[in-house]
């Protein structure tokens, strides 16, 4: 039986965070700033979580292109499209903090469709 897309949204944020918590308050050795502005940074942990929901929503729906933060993709304007923030507040993972979730969102010509935003720590989606 092939899952709904919320079932594969969810179970996309679930793989990307248990890919966090395993690293949560470890030390990172790869963090890096995007941009000039200080606080836009990025980590392993965030390739690592966008890796497993890559796989998930690939595994699921192979045809559907993935547009994320970390590892890029363009979206297209005339298809299903899946946008993720594998790590929605990297700041606050590094800090030690508890303010930081995995977002994902389904586009189809434009319009979403199905979104999951999962806070790990407190397990709620």
């Amino acid at each position: 039986m092939t899952p709904r897309d919320l079932d594969v949204a969810e179970q996309a944020v679930c793989a990307a965070g248990a890919e966090l918590i395993a690293r949560f308050r470890h030390p990172l050795h790869d963090i890096r700033t995007k941009s000039s502005y200080a606080e836009d940074v990025a980590s392993e942990a965030d390739e690592a979580a966008e890796r497993a929901a890559r796989a998930v929503i690939a595994q699921h729906r192979p045809q559907d292109v993935i547009v994320g933060e970390e590892l890029g993709g363009d979206a297209p304007t005339d298809r299903r499209y899946w946008s993720l923030d594998p790590l929605d507040g990297t700041v606050y993972f590094i800090r030690g903090l508890d303010a930081w979730s995995v977002s994902l969102a389904l586009f189809d010509q434009g319009k979403n469709i199905v979104s999951a935003v999962y806070d790990v720590l407190g397990d709620e989606l």
